[in-house]
């Protein structure tokens, strides 16, 4: 401003209320500035360190410019130093970085919940965002060398066991009762033949999961499965691009999967027996019966006789009237105590 101006009065007050004026904005300016970029949390950390970085390099030139003794609000080489603070963010990144935070957040409670009920594995969910091209959560930055990045509207993969996606290959088909030489060939050592043997075999769990794998292809749960059947080939020393060696690994992890389908006791064999006893008990305590009406009616016998008799009427007595679901047993004391009394008046 010319030195004769500053005695006019009425550019000195244009003047300075242009002064203000800028102020008065560049004020407004940076109070936004700070408003829209001071605050912000997302649970991707390096996202977290890139808006780190964004508030490092503000405040680095705020500082240099007081002290530089520049003001940044007033003086023209601060309006400048605001100016590249202000044009320093990048909009775009910094908005994209805000709703993947937000969509960041709902995939942490997701993740929580299927923690909370066990239904979550790590190993799957990485899985899961590599096949989508997506790094891990703790290595996911909006910021990337080729642009930047979107955390979709993801929800956390739910965990599913083998054992639990291939019952149905199980359970619709009928478990077999084994020969008793089979089921002792099959157990050996801990072979009862008191009982009767039903289920399947390894062989026979091995040849469902044969018949079945072929077709189970194209799901996540299936790719999942497969990714992990290769990895144990090529641990186990094998060729995992050998596809049917992958295929006989992931046919031998269902099937160990489906264990509780191996054979198993399910019923006694002696049930017949056991009609047979009864049978027989039945027999001697009439024959018992009959023997002891006998001598008495000849009067034989003596004490001995009516020792035998209060041995028998006692054992009839006690258990002659038991539940039905004890009638077994009930025969069999009877049948016991039958034989004494016949032994005693014999």
């Amino acid at each position: 401003m010319p030195v004769r101006d500053l005695y006019d009065s009425a550019i000195m007050q244009m003047a300075i209320g242009a002064a203000k004026d800028m102020y008065d904005t560049r004020r407004k300016d940076f109070k936004e500035f700070k408003e829209k970029y001071a605050d912000f949390y997302s649970p991707f950390q390096k996202d977290m360190q890139r808006y780190g970085e964004m508030m490092d390099y503000v405040k680095s030139k705020v500082d240099d410019a007081y002290a530089k003794g520049i003001d940044i609000l007033r003086s023209p080489e601060g309006r400048g130093i605001l100016d590249r603070i202000t044009n320093s963010i990048d909009p775009a990144e910094y908005n994209m970085m805000r709703h993947n935070a937000k969509v960041g957040e709902a995939y942490q409670i997701a993740l929580a919940k299927l923690r909370s009920e066990g239904k979550f594995s790590q190993n799957m969910e990485d899985y899961r965002l590599r096949s989508l091209g997506i790094p891990s959560f703790d290595e996911f930055s909006t910021y990337g060398k080729n642009g930047l990045n979107a955390w979709g509207e993801y929800s956390p993969v739910q965990y599913k066991g083998l054992q639990e996606l291939t019952e149905d290959w199980y359970d619709k088909r009928t478990p077999y009762q084994l020969s008793a030489d089979k089921a002792k060939k099959v157990l050996g050592k801990s072979y009862d033949p008191r009982y009767k043997y039903t289920g399947f075999l390894d062989e026979d769990l091995m040849k469902i999961a044969g018949d079945k794998t072929p077709g189970w292809q194209g799901s996540f749960y299936s790719d999942y499965y497969r990714d992990l059947a290769r990895k144990q080939v090529a641990a186990e020393g094998g060729n995992p691009n050998d596809k049917n060696a992958v295929e006989a690994r992931l046919q031998r992890n269902i099937a160990d999967s489906q264990q509780k389908w191996l054979v198993n006791p399910t019923g006694t064999i002696s049930d017949y027996v056991q009609l047979r006893q009864l049978a027989a008990a039945e027999q001697s305590n009439a024959l018992a019966r009959e023997k002891f009406e006998y001598e008495k009616n000849n009067d034989k016998g003596g004490g001995k006789t009516s020792y035998g008799l209060a041995l028998f009427a006692r054992g009839l007595h006690n258990h002659g009237a038991g539940e039905k679901a004890d009638q077994i047993k009930v025969q069999k004391d009877a049948y016991n105590f039958g034989r004494a009394a016949a032994k005693l008046v014999a």
